[in-house]
């Protein structure tokens, strides 16, 4: 495909050659094909759009495309669970955030698009219902872990007001209650978060108050005996384990 060749050529090819890639055109079929199950393809796709968002290739009008076709795609099929549509939303969630990471330096997304990625990042993890990491012959689906990542673009943004906070942690919730165990490094892309909120100056106080709200949602409904009070309870010890060592670190690095 025209696709795969443009990935394995865009590290050698300068200016010139990449603007003159037709890249409406590109970016409709990479649209397209974004949540295709050929991994090559899709890992492919993401690493054009962010070399051309990051690299100053496009135009605002289309990065602004490709913002509003990506907070669409977010909830293609929202709630499915073991089904290939979640390659679609998790992949679109990276290119969101590769835009975010861009609008640092150049300020060119509007005040209410700002708006609505945030309010669009906290409600894809509410409704968010495949847990995967990796899926056999079909690669990275990776939602959680994707979906931590524009969080922390969300985060770092010079924009982010810190009143959103709240909400935004009270939407991790349903992932470590899920039922289902992420075991595939996607707590530590969770807890980008929590350091990147309090680099901006969060007040200790509110993440301990999410902590103990965790505990206390953990201690009243899933004490139980059954698999799923024993995986949310392992999800739950195993996240918190790692922020506490994560936070515990990064305070004797800056002591």
């Amino acid at each position: 495909m025209e696709l795969k060749k443009l990935r394995n050529n865009l590290a050698i090819m300068d200016r010139a050659e990449i603007v003159n890639q037709d890249l409406d055109n590109r970016i409709d079929e990479m649209l397209v094909n974004i949540g295709t199950t050929d991994e090559d393809l899709r890992e492919g796709i993401y690493e054009i759009f962010h070399k051309l968002i990051m690299g100053d290739y496009l135009t605002n009008l289309q990065i602004t495309k490709i913002m509003d076709n990506c907070l669409d795609k977010l909830f293609y099929r929202i709630g499915e669970a073991n089904e290939d549509s979640v390659f679609t939303r998790s992949f679109s969630s990276l290119v969101i955030a590769s835009i975010l990471n861009k609008d640092k330096e150049l300020s060119f997304l509007s005040e209410e698009q700002l708006r609505e990625v945030v309010d669009k990042c906290d409600s894809y993890f509410r409704f968010e219902k495949d847990f995967r990491g990796y899926v056999e012959e079909k690669g990275w689906a990776h939602s959680i872990a994707h979906a931590a990542d524009l969080l922390c673009a969300v985060i770092h943004h010079p924009s982010y007001n810190l009143n959103d906070t709240k909400r935004l942690l009270g939407s991790l919730m349903p992932s470590l209650f899920s039922g289902v165990v992420l075991v595939d490094n996607e707590d530590e892309r969770l807890i980008c978060a929590f350091e990147g909120l309090l680099e901006r100056g969060l007040d200790d106080q509110v993440v301990e108050e999410w902590i103990l709200q965790v505990f206390a949602e953990l201690k009243e409904s899933w004490g139980g005996t059954s698999l799923i009070h024993y995986k949310v309870r392992t999800n739950v010890k195993n996240f918190m384990k790692t922020l506490y060592f994560r936070l515990a670190f990064k305070k004797m690095a800056t002591s």
